[in-house]
């Protein structure tokens, strides 16, 4: 057997917890339930607060990924956070068109500059991954046992196949302090996947800041063009793009063997407190607004 033969491997730092399946999925319900209660005020504020909340924080964080992932001692080690905040950042920036147009009194002066200014962070963000995921390493060191023969990608298992190689030796990644890489099979599907998605939310971003300034300068009431090119872009790039991109990533990305090793337990508060926090905060909207009916 020649070193063709044998698996790749690199150093790779596994899916912190605020991009773990409770997190994402209560986003999803939070947004099921802005469209299920689309005249209700309260609950499309609690769903576009929280897209706005979750897509700032994935945004910052990819400014970050970008400042320090990839680069010198850096080149050979992957965190995997890389893809979760690609992936918040894209699918949030989605999300937005949809949610102003079901409630266009969101568009006041003050919000309008808000929302701009979101935007304009999330472009930072979406860079930043962009470049982060560009960096991303496609080849490894070859896997081998103990005796220094191959190990074939047909036997190695993420977590359970011991290559032999070490990497507590790396130095460790700037936003990683404490924490120790795993060695895994490196894949190109989700490193492409994610690349795709930021680079279609760039785009979206340069599209739709310019929309909302004319509509800012227009006000809400007047700018009919600029609700009418929002609209547009949400049936392009919003609900259709968000849905392709959360049934790609899911699949391919956050439910691979690589991204979902060693993901926090379903069991963990950090996993289902997000949906409690979901469930309480629509219960809230809907009872706050039922007490205005009466």
């Amino acid at each position: 057997m020649n070193m063709t033969d044998a698996v790749s491997v690199i150093c790779a730092y596994p899916l912190s917890g605020q991009y773990g399946p409770g997190a994402r999925f209560s986003l999803y319900i939070l947004i099921l339930a802005c469209i299920v209660w689309r005249k209700q005020v309260l609950v499309l504020n609690v769903g576009l607060g929280a897209v706005l909340l979750a897509g700032l924080v994935a945004a910052v964080h990819g400014v970050a990924l970008g400042a320090v992932s990839g680069l010198g001692d850096n080149k050979h080690v992957l965190d995997f956070d890389v893809f979760g905040a690609a992936y918040i950042c894209t699918f949030c920036l989605g999300l937005v068109p949809g949610l102003i147009l079901l409630g266009a009194e969101f568009l006041s002066g003050a919000t309008t500059t808000i929302v701009i200014g979101w935007y304009a962070l999330m472009l930072a963000g979406e860079t930043g991954v962009t470049a982060a995921l560009f960096r991303a390493p496609t080849r490894g060191s070859p896997c081998v046992d103990a005796a220094g023969a191959n190990i074939s990608h047909s036997v190695f298992i993420v977590g359970e196949t011991d290559c032999h190689l070490s990497c507590m030796d790396i130095p460790t990644l700037p936003l990683r302090q404490g924490q120790s890489a795993v060695y895994i099979q490196p894949d190109s599907g989700p490193v492409d996947i994610a690349a795709l998605g930021s680079l279609a939310g760039i785009a979206l971003c340069l599209l739709t800041m310019p929309v909302l300034y004319r509509i800012f300068r227009q006000g809400p009431m007047k700018s009919h063009m600029g609700f009418l090119m929002l609209a547009l872009l949400m049936l392009i790039e919003g609900p259709p793009g968000a849905i392709t991109l959360a049934v790609l990533s899911e699949i391919r990305v956050f439910w691979g063997p690589q991204v979902r090793y060693q993901v926090e337990s379903m069991a963990a508060v950090g996993q289902w407190s997000p949906f409690v926090t979901a469930f309480f905060a629509i219960i809230g909207g809907l009872l706050i607004n039922a007490a205005d009916d009466e």
